[in-house]
């Protein structure tokens, strides 16, 4: 469940922030293994639901990395769909919108197993499930255009600078988050509400595929530019359940000797659900994403400092978020 952004839970995880576990790259970003372009594709079996009105729905079997959910609604009141876990534990938020709805939502899914859907609707509802696993994608520069939420194609860009211009003409949300191919959010592009008209720049780790997630009430533009990867650069990011440690991780591995330690999962989702959620929790990813590499390589050799941080910062964090739930 989400939990609340509660004051002491706000600082307990500001210290955290400056002094630990965020400081180890982007949490999820960085634990991934780097292989070759398959030439098969990879696609699971699309799963298709509908319904009217209130439904909770069958569960489903979900595979570890990316899902798509397209939904449409024809009803003229409240459409609300969340994605729950087999304990009824909420992953994500798909939609929350009021009347007819036609979009797309990219949810990176942290492990397999069976997941189901809560749904409020006023009229006939559809949801579509693709889990694609692409094997290669078209490299920047790129442009997508749509209207309201979507979900973009994926796109390979390469290890630097790239550069998002956005524009959106509607009066509520616009929110654009980049992904890597497995979900995961990378980097949080615009949070802004009515018109826009700007420019974001990222530093990308790694050479790979990325897709953009958007939150929109009316048209929206995106242009991409950066570095044109060769194609026998573009290599799939494996999910990070594998056991690999990758290339990139600093501090989870280094205090925790495994990058998915329950600690850090608790950490990311409050990164997820809390912090990226309102403008004060976004500075500090942002704060975090620009100052982090430096502070990580500086404890990453110091075993002392490794059991401090442990000790006197992540585990109180921890317990703190978790009674706070």
């Amino acid at each position: 469940m989400k939990k609340r952004f509660s004051l002491i839970a706000l600082s307990a995880f500001i210290l955290l922030f400056l002094a630990s576990v965020l400081i180890v790259e982007n949490p999820k970003t960085n634990k991934e293994i780097r292989t070759p372009i398959a030439n098969a594709q990879n696609k699971t079996e699309t799963i298709e639901l509908s319904g009217s009105g209130q439904e909770a729905t069958k569960d489903f079997n979900l595979e570890g990395g990316l899902s798509v959910f397209t939904m449409t609604h024809t009803g003229g009141s409240n459409f609300i769909v969340e994605l729950l876990d087999e304990n009824g534990n909420t992953i994500d938020l798909l939609v929350n919108e009021i009347g007819t709805f036609d979009g797309k939502k990219a949810v990176g899914i942290k492990k397999s197993g069976k997941y189901l859907l809560d749904i409020s609707a006023g009229g006939s509802w559809t949801v579509k499930i693709d889990q694609p696993r692409p094997s290669e994608a078209p490299p920047v520069p790129q442009e997508f255009k749509g209207n309201g939420q979507q979900v973009s194609e994926v796109f390979s860009i390469g290890k630097g600078l790239a550069r998002f211009e956005m524009t959106h003409s509607g009066s509520s949300n616009f929110i654009v988050t980049l992904l890597d191919d497995n979900g995961n959010t990378v980097d949080l592009l615009v949070n802004e509400i009515g018109t826009f008209d700007g420019s974001k720049a990222v530093s990308i780790r790694n050479t790979g595929m990325y897709l953009l997630d958007i939150q929109a009430d009316g048209a929206w533009t995106i242009k991409v530019t950066g570095e044109t990867p060769k194609k026998e650069e573009v290599k799939r990011t494996e999910d990070k359940k594998s056991g690999n440690n990758g290339e990139g991780c600093f501090i989870a591995t280094a205090v925790y000797g495994d990058p998915n330690a329950p600690e850090i999962d608790v950490l990311r989702d409050f990164r997820d659900e809390t912090l990226l959620t309102n403008p004060t929790g976004q500075k500090l990813v942002e704060f975090y994403y620009q100052y982090s590499p430096p502070i990580a390589d500086f404890i990453s050799n110091r075993p002392i400092a490794k059991v401090l941080i442990k000790e006197a910062l992540i585990k109180p964090a921890v317990t703190i978020l978790e009674n706070d739930k």
